[in-house]
């Protein structure tokens, strides 16, 4: 079984985003040869090569160059080439014997069924499996083949790697912004929790003139109603899920997935800390929150 190549390990910490593109041309012998790549989101890596006729025997050691450098993406690589000697005629290789044969046999079922016509050049011309052009093909231009697609791999890591560093920056600002929001809510908390006691202490006076209400017990219910309302642990979860959030944005890539999942996490303690909360304000900074935490998502699907 074939060893399982594992994405090469870049210097530093920088991210990386899945889109980009590089292009290089790299002259050998004989050829020119001329490399594209390019690469979109992707949730796992997807290679599509498209090689020119002749060069299938090179697609494996090229996937498994192209994995060495990337973990993720859609990545398409195209590879032409163009003749370094255009004015130079190439080689005619000019099957006689198939020639003669072909018309050994035409003349025979004209003799034999009584047919007209005559048998012209334009014919044979068009069978073209009469000769064989003898060609420089990327066979015999590997090292060229191999450097191109190095140099245009090292230039979509750069564009990857440029786009990458943006998103980052973004990243932390909006991830910042969420901490600064969460330390809003987390001081809200105590007067909101108040308030909420306060308009139960205003109902219970309403309800106080019944003789058979028992004042104790509806002022426990008071506490326990304002215990279910107290989002202090969805706080504590969300501010340790945005400072592990940029803890991984510094981390070697790949992070994407990691960073999905805890944007998700995130996400599911917004929505619980929305549903418990009575608070106006605080329900207003929630669902701020929570926009800001989709264009993160959104953002983080083009990281790799």
């Amino acid at each position: 079984m074939a060893e399982a190549v594992q994405p090469r390990k870049r210097r530093g910490t920088a991210l990386h985003s899945m889109t980009g593109y590089g292009r290089a041309q790299v002259e050998g012998k004989h050829l020119r040869v001329v490399a594209e790549i390019r690469s979109v989101n992707s949730r796992y890596l997807d290679l599509a090569l498209k090689l020119p006729q002749g060069c299938w025997s090179l697609e494996a050691p090229l996937r498994k160059m192209i994995q060495k450098r990337c973990s993720r993406g859609r990545i398409e690589l195209a590879v032409r080439w163009e003749s370094l000697q255009e004015a130079v005629e190439p080689q005619v290789r000019l099957h006689l014997g198939k020639a003669r044969a072909v018309k050994n046999a035409l003349e025979t079922l004209q003799r034999e069924l009584c047919l007209t016509g005559e048998l012209e050049l334009s014919f044979f011309a068009s069978l073209k499996d009469l000769w064989d052009i003898q060609e420089h093909g990327l066979e015999e231009e590997v090292e060229a083949l191999q450097k191109a697609i190095q140099e245009a791999l090292e230039a979509l890591d750069e564009m990857r790697r440029a786009e990458g560093e943006a998103l980052s920056m973004d990243l932390s600002k909006r991830a910042a912004w969420m901490l600064q929001e969460l330390e809003f809510i987390r001081q809200r908390v105590p007067q909101s929790s108040e308030n909420l006691l306060a308009r139960w202490r205003e109902r219970v006076q309403v309800l106080a003139a019944q003789p058979s209400l028992d004042q104790g017990r509806m002022e426990q219910e008071a506490a326990l109603w304002v215990d279910r309302m107290d989002i202090s642990e969805e706080i504590l979860r969300t501010g340790v899920h945005l400072e592990r959030f940029l803890q991984v944005l510094k981390e070697q890539p790949p992070v994407g997935k990691k960073l999905e999942f805890i944007l998700q996490e995130t996400h599911r303690e917004l929505n619980t800390m929305g549903a418990k909360c009575m608070d106006s304000e605080i329900s207003q900074k929630v669902v701020e929150m929570k926009a800001q935490l989709e264009r993160m998502r959104e953002q983080v699907q083009n990281l790799e």
